[in-house]
């Protein structure tokens, strides 16, 4: 399914404004200053090594989360855990090696946490990929996309039963700016009916996590479910795959923790009211700067039907060979 020409103009108009440092700095004037202790509470983040998903761990960390990285490669996984923990001893960080767009990988480790019998407060999904060519798993499935939506869908069914342990559970799927560029195709999950373009599959795998955690929030009301965008941020992803964009943008990107701070605002908000925060009415959200933001743009064609969603839901289960 190709970009939506009315949407691209939008995004473009918009994110000139508002998705760089300058539209962080004037939102920020916004937002109320909290400092949590988060002591006793399990975070779950994928992707954590790098980028967002560093400086999210980081932040939590200094709450007093016991933080767990969920980490493709064993090496970068341990740098960020230096990192993170530095000399502080006290900081209660873990490493775990799992491979997001792996079934077998995201089960080895979904069962090993159940089997601790941990609860998970906080679980938030953050690892994707973005590709120049297409790349298939062992599982058959494209890389992008079995990463961002597969990983996303797996991991939270089967982490459902730890979740529901928690007083507060809460899921925060990071999704992209660019998912508002495109209608995703349901039935081309794995892009096999069109010339691959790896910044179109990205954008639809980030499309498809916004349709996933609204229908989440349907189906398990009692768990709180919310996607959010971090802006035009300049971490390592971005310069990888979009170079000329990085180069571009360099000096208005966001920095990696002005990009997670809506991240780190909805894994703090607290199981009361004390934060003004009506979990009820914002639950399955889509997230920018600290408030609620369309995933749609005007007259785009990007939203799904009721029957497309349901289909989505059918796929995405069919791909990852598990049902909840």
């Amino acid at each position: 399914m190709p970009y939506s020409t009315l949407a691209v103009t939008q995004w473009l108009f918009h994110g000139r404004s508002s998705f760089g440092v300058d539209g962080f700095e004037r939102a920020k004037l916004k937002f109320l200053s909290f400092q949590k202790d988060l002591r006793g509470q399990h975070h779950i983040i994928t992707g954590a090594n790098a980028g967002l998903g560093l400086a999210t761990a980081t932040a939590l960390a200094n709450m007093n989360a016991s933080v767990h990285l969920v980490c493709r490669d064993k090496e970068r996984g341990e740098a960020a855990l230096r990192s993170i923990k530095g000399d502080d001893t006290q900081k209660d960080v873990h490493l775990h090696i799992a491979d997001m767009s792996s079934i077998e990988s995201v089960k080895d480790f979904a069962n090993l946490w159940i089997e601790s019998k941990r609860p998970v407060d906080v679980l938030i999904n953050n690892a994707g990929a973005m590709l120049q060519t297409r790349e298939v798993n062992k599982d058959g499935n494209e890389i992008s996309m079995a990463t961002a939506l597969n990983g996303t869908y797996l991991l939270t069914s089967l982490l459902l039963p730890a979740l529901l342990l928690s007083k507060n559970p809460r899921v925060i799927n990071i999704s992209s700016g660019g998912g508002l560029t495109c209608r995703l195709d349901v039935d081309d999950l794995n892009c096999t009916k069109c010339k691959y373009d790896g910044t179109l599959q990205y954008a639809h795998a980030k499309r498809a996590q916004m349709h996933l955690t609204e229908m989440f929030a349907r189906k398990f009301p009692d768990i709180s479910f919310y996607s959010m965008h971090p802006g035009w941020a300049a971490t390592p992803g971005v310069q990888k795959s979009l170079p000329d964009f990085f180069d571009g943008k360099f000096g208005k990107l966001r920095t990696p923790e002005q990009g997670s701070d809506t991240i780190v605002w909805l894994a703090s908000i607290s199981a009361d009211s004390s934060d003004n925060f009506d979990k009820s009415t914002n639950n399955g959200k889509f997230f920018f700067d600290r408030a609620i933001a369309n995933q749609h743009y005007f007259l785009a064609g990007t939203a799904l039907t009721t029957t497309e969603e349901d289909k989505l839901w059918f796929n995405v289960a069919s791909l990852c060979k598990h049902t909840v």
